[in-house]
């Protein structure tokens, strides 16, 4: 008798783990549901959010106006089509580059750059003199504006 309430006893405990198997096999299922969601609904908020960028890309890129953007060492990291046109570079020849090359006076453009990535100096309506690629000394009048990083919590 002991045998056969052995054996029983390993027959419950068999379907007792097929049942938790059934039961991880329902929670990953919902997991996946779950997961499969929150990506669906990134995937939507990743192209919304490019369907704006390329817009306002569309924008910068076609302004009448020059922008140039640099990085924290003045490097050159965007030039927009009337910036190019301007100034006659290539964005090959000039992203990466320091801004204070364009400057037709060295010194001044060193200057500024040092106001504004040290000192964070605003400048609104200054004038200034470029060099062109080709030597041209183009006057212009320009502003900046100082991109602000938000703080993370790393």
């Amino acid at each position: 008798m002991s045998n056969y309430l052995n054996q029983k006893k390993e027959s419950i405990l068999r379907i007792n783990r097929l049942i938790d198997d059934l039961q991880s096999t329902k929670d990953v299922k919902e997991a996946l549901e779950q997961t499969k969601f929150k990506y669906d609904r990134l995937v939507k908020q990743y192209e919304q959010l490019n369907q704006v960028f390329e817009f306002h890309k569309g924008i910068i890129q076609n302004i009448s106006s020059c922008i140039i953007t640099i990085d924290r060492d003045g490097k050159i990291t965007f030039m927009n089509k009337s910036a190019l046109q301007l100034t006659g570079y290539r964005s090959d020849e000039i992203l990466g580059e320091q801004l204070g090359a364009i400057f037709a006076d060295k010194e001044e453009g060193l200057l500024i750059l040092k106001q504004v990535l040290s000192l964070k100096k605003m400048f609104e309506s200054k004038e200034v003199n470029l060099e062109s690629v080709d030597g041209t000394i183009i006057p212009i009048g320009f502003s900046t504006t100082i991109l602000k990083e938000e703080k993370t919590d790393d």
